[in-house]
């Protein structure tokens, strides 16, 4: 018998090996930027149901996942990407109970507690929404910017962590920058900046809350969060932590264009220029690129006998922005006479001689 390594050539070989690298190294870095979801199964008595079946299930990428409740009644998804999700409860003798809008958070603990009614399995309870997932399990307190938010809330500098300053709890003092913003009046150097949990931040300038090295995309961000309080270890460095987390591809192929563009052309010129008869400055800027993504999907061609599908497994996600901005600027400068410049200078007294 063959061994597989015979019928796949050296560069297909290649490409499995760079495609299992990058797959796993995304699940390892990303495991601190994901949430959770925690509770307990009732009956209508509120008595604690042992072994009823839970699952959870993201109907964008088909993910699922499942437990069933122990001795106290309590069941526990320690690691889920974020999303919305569809919970469904079923036990023996009671009506499964359907949730079809839990909302999964970055870096967010949340608990809810699911109350069962006696009948057959076969009957169920559906609501739209749970109730409000509730904090119980951590100190940290958590605000979030969703993606919604993200995308519609005006950015002229197409940089999310703009909309930090708008969280509670983060202050700019008066005629600064982003970077000497404070978060729950602690130092900037006790701030943490990742994405998809690996540190952004500009690590020379260690005083700078907000200063990172690379500006996430508006289309690139999925949403991120703002925790301040008693974070846990693995969160990194840092008692505020911003953690900004890359949208999940799907079970289909999605894609997109964008631009934006700023012409000068309808400018007023500012009130220095117009009383020197300056003419306004020139500038145009053009912000551009795409978005991808979808599950992981190769053909026979590239793996030989078998194909690669990775729907409800597997997904990738690519982004590209282009930046352009020619422009011209206006500065005032001390511009010598010829005789100065050969050192011959000339003073005018008070009485213009």
């Amino acid at each position: 018998m063959k061994s597989l390594g015979s019928k796949i050539s050296p560069s297909s070989q290649l490409i499995w090996i760079v495609t299992l690298y990058l797959l796993l190294s995304f699940a390892a870095s990303a495991q601190i930027t994901r949430g959770s979801l925690s509770g307990n199964v009732t009956d209508p008595t509120g008595a604690l149901l042992a072994n009823a079946n839970v699952e959870l299930k993201n109907p964008a990428n088909g993910e699922e996942v499942k437990t069933t409740t122990n001795a106290e009644g309590e069941f526990v998804f320690p690691s889920l990407a974020i999303g919305n999700y569809a919970l469904t409860v079923e036990a023996t003798g009671f009506k499964r109970f359907v949730i079809q809008s839990v909302v999964i958070e970055v870096a967010t603990p949340a608990r809810l507690t699911v109350a069962l009614a006696v009948g057959e399995i076969s009957e169920a309870i559906t609501i739209s929404n749970a109730q409000e997932l509730v904090n119980t399990t951590s100190p940290t307190l958590t605000n979030i910017v969703e993606r919604r938010q993200v995308q519609d809330l005006p950015l002229a500098s197409r940089n999310p962590i703009e909309l930090a300053k708008l969280q509670a709890g983060v202050s700019i003092p008066s005629g600064t920058f982003l970077s000497t913003a404070i978060i729950s009046g602690l130092r900037g150097s006790t701030s943490n900046l990742t994405h998809d949990g690996i540190n952004v931040m500009d690590n020379f300038l260690k005083t700078g809350t907000f200063t990172n090295v690379t500006s996430p995309s508006v289309e690139a961000t999925a949403e991120f969060a703002i925790s301040t309080g008693t974070t846990p270890s693995d969160t990194g460095r840092g008692v505020g932590q911003v953690k900004i987390v890359t949208p999940s591809g799907t079970n289909q192929f999605h894609g997109g264009l964008f631009e934006f563009h700023r012409n000068a052309a309808l400018n007023a010129n500012n009130f220095m220029s117009n009383a020197t008869n300056t003419p306004r400055p020139f500038q145009i800027q053009n912000r551009f690129g795409f978005t991808v993504s979808g599950p992981v999907w190769l053909p026979k061609k590239v793996f030989g006998p078998a194909s690669v599908d990775g729907r409800n497994r597997s997904f990738w996600f690519l982004s590209y922005e282009g930046y352009r901005e020619p422009f011209s600027a206006i500065r005032t400068r001390t511009v010598l006479t010829p005789e100065a410049r050969q050192g011959l200078f000339r003073y005018q007294g008070a009485d213009g001689r």
